[in-house]
């Protein structure tokens, strides 16, 4: 598998008979291989580490939140509009402080 390359889920029967799910992939230019005992774990491990993935590409991590979809745009909105308050105070600040 390429570095790059997204996480695949593959089942297979390990050396005891028992069905098992491993999640290959690259994360970081290393070679990560993990295995769980459903594909329920080991889809919810494939997208976490996609987005430790993408985190590191991007500079953007991923944060757990019991918002709903509303109230995560309002939190969202309600944070760019303070950040625009702190901007504009500051800007008001060199203003005057140049008067």
């Amino acid at each position: 598998m390429n570095q790059g390359a997204p996480f695949v889920i593959s089942e297979f029967a390990n050396s005891s008979g028992k069905i098992v799910f491993c999640i290959s992939g690259w994360l970081d230019g290393r070679c990560i291989r993990k295995n769980f005992s459903t594909r329920a774990e080991a889809e919810a491990e494939r997208q976490a580490l996609e987005g430790r993935g993408l985190q590191g590409a991007t500079d953007i991590r991923t944060a757990a939140t019991r918002l709903v979809e509303d109230q995560l745009h309002t939190a969202k909105c309600s944070q760019q509009a303070r950040n625009a308050i702190v901007a504009m105070s500051s800007t008001a600040a060199r203003i005057r402080s140049r008067l």
